[in-house]
Order: structure tokens, then sequence, then C-alpha cells
């Protein structure tokens, strides 16, 4: 089968690392190629590495990219670049299946429409109308501030947002929040949840014994989330070592900084439990790549991660201080074992790029 994957825009790997891990793993059997309308020229050497044997193709290289107002305009809710795109994506012939692993280009399948024997998918992974769903946590005026302007433009979206969706044969989404809020606010189903975990990166590494044991905490989810600095803070007068690492440093609390993705392995492996503190989470990354490398997890029980990890013997869903606290003390007075290790391990084996993408096509062959 021949196959496209579309990822729109790539201004740096996290957020795209999912799409090229499925790219490759649907290139050990199926000639396939990864589409890109712009992408930063300094990621194109590791996009290539990412997509193993899968060809790798974009319209546009640029010396700098992120993600803001302009952004979503020109490439979520303009025609313009997803035009380019599909211009750029004939030149290659024709497709059996192309699949859009982005919040971006969902207007391909309309200027496509010729193409009779391709079939297309999209694999969702947010939705613009999270703010109005967090507006219950953190800051609640500014919440509110940002919605009452927001949300008015919510229903003018919709009106051709649930048309692009519609033309595609599949939806898929990233996560089982995502899922349910998608059919929840445009009644259409979705076919399956898809995500997938880079195994072979997020591994057990080191030696089991630490001379210093710690909790390893990630500060990316922490800044919109004044409950979890608070908890940090009683965590570290109470004795409990923390290691935080990520680019925003909590107050009064050591930070590693910045880790690049070994780095942060021997993080995530070394420590005794990972705490994921957030204000908003459709999935819950870190805990997935904790869990890969042989670390449980300690998180709050609410939207993705709870839905995702309910009957997960290695999440903890903390429901007060105290049970944190305490669940902090044992992990930190116990040791971990080569079977502790494997069994969190193993819990989320399904979530590697080979057994979704075997998951996928059963879908896209009408097995499922």
């Amino acid at each position: 089968m021949k196959i496209a994957v579309v990822v729109p825009f790539i201004p740096k790997i996290e957020g795209n690392r999912m799409a090229f891990l499925i790219a490759r793993a649907l290139a050990r059997s199926n000639e396939t190629t990864v589409f890109a309308h712009t992408t930063v020229r300094t990621l194109i050497p590791e996009v290539g590495k990412l997509c193993g044997s899968a060809n790798f193709e974009t319209l546009n290289i640029r010396s700098y990219g992120r993600f803001g107002i302009l952004f979503a305009l020109r490439y979520q809710f303009l025609r313009g670049s997803s035009r380019q795109l599909s211009d750029f994506i004939n030149k290659y012939g024709v497709f059996d299946h192309i699949i859009i692993i982005a919040n971006e280009a969902h207007w391909l399948p309309q200027y496509l429409r010729d193409r009779r024997d391709t079939k297309f998918s999209l694999l969702l992974m947010e939705l613009h109308d999270r703010g109005m769903i967090s507006l219950q946590h953190g800051n609640v005026r500014k919440a509110v501030i940002r919605n009452l302007l927001i949300s008015p433009l919510y229903g003018v979206f919709k009106l051709f947002e649930r048309d692009r969706f519609l033309a595609f044969d599949m939806i898929f989404a990233n996560s089982t929040w995502t899922k349910t809020i998608f059919e929840y606010l445009y009644g259409i189903a979705i076919e399956d949840t898809v995500f997938a975990i880079d195994f072979d990166l997020f591994r057990p590494v080191g030696t089991l014994q630490e001379s210093h044991k710690f909790i390893a905490v990630p500060t990316a989810s922490i800044k919109s989330d004044p409950e979890g600095l608070k908890i940090l803070k009683k965590l570290q007068e109470d004795g409990i070592p923390l290691k935080t690492y990520g680019s925003f440093h909590v107050p009064g609390i050591d930070n590693l900084g910045y880790l690049d993705d070994e780095e942060m392995v021997k993080v995530l492996g070394a420590a005794s439990a990972t705490l994921f503190l957030f204000n908003y989470e459709a999935l819950g990354l870190i805990p997935f790549e904790s869990l890969a490398c042989g670390t449980p997890v300690i998180t709050y029980d609410r939207q993705g991660p709870s839905l995702e990890f309910r009957s997960n013997p290695y999440v903890h869903f903390i429901d007060s201080y105290v049970e944190l606290r305490e669940l902090c003390r044992k992990y930190i007075s116990s040791e971990k074992t080569n079977e502790g290790i494997q069994q969190c391990r193993n819990s989320v084996v399904k979530y590697s790029a080979e057994n979704v993408v075997n998951n996928l096509l059963a879908h896209i062959n009408g097995r499922i």
C-alpha cells in the first residue's frame, strides 16, 4: 500500500514525534512518505532519522518556527497552506491512503476530491475548545476573560470545521479524553484512539541502586498549575527529595533545567517515582514515558490521565496532600526491582509504534 503521512508544520520534534514513529512503523510493510508544508532547517536530519525508511519531503524550509495566533490563522483556519500542500503531494503520484496527524491541513481531502481511490484519515491531537474545558482550573479571572473573548468564535469555527471533518473517511483521536469531547461537540464518531510511545528511546537505563533517591517532577505542565506549585513547596518542606526538570524553574526548588532526550530518560529511569502535576492534559505524555522507563507515576485523578490510566496499577491518583506525601515516602524508602521495572514497561507496551500501527492498519484495511 502507498501511504502519505502529513505533518503540516514542524517547528520542533516534540508534539510531532508520534507522527514520525507511526510513519517509520508503516514503512516496514508499506511505501510511506512523510509530507510537511514547512520544516525548521535544523530539525531535518533528526526528522529523517525518526522516520526510518519512510521518505521525508517538505515544501518549505525555515530557519525558525513557533506556535501563535498567526500560526493558527495560517495553518488551521485559512486554506492557502492546505492548497499549497495538496499541490505538493500531487507531484508524488496517487496514494492509497493519506493520514493527517495534526490539527492543521484539514482542508486536504477537499482539495484532493478527484482522487476517488484515495482514502483519508485524520488523527486529532487536541481541540480548540480546551480553554472552556479547563475553565475550572488555574487563574479563574484570566480564564473567564480569555473565554469571553474567544468562545464566540468557536461557533463560527464549527460552521466550517464540521464539514472539514466529514470529508475524512476515518477520524482517530490521540486520547480517550479528546475522543469523548470531540464526539460530544461535533456529533461525529471517532474510529479509535491512536497514540504511540518511542519505546527505543524511553527505556530502563542505568543501575537500580541510586546513592540519592528522588521523585522526578517535570515542570512543563506546572507553570499554569498554582495548586501544583504549592504542593511542591510543601513536599520540599516535608523532606521529600525532588528533582525537577524543564525550562520552567519552580521558585525555591533546584531544577535540572531543560534536558535532552537521553538525559531525560536517565532521570525518569533513576527516579523512585514520577510526580505529574498539571492544569489541563488531554493525554499526559510524561506518565507514558515514565512507565516505559520502568518508573511508577503519581498524578491527579482528572481529565486525560484519569481516563487513560484508570486500570493501570502503576499509576496512583491522589485525593489529598497527605496521601501524596505518604506515597512519595513509600517509594523513596523502597527499592526498585527488575521485576517491578519490567511490569511498569509492560503496562504500556500496547502503545509501542509497532502495536499501534498494526491496529491502525486493521482499521484502514477494514478488518475492524
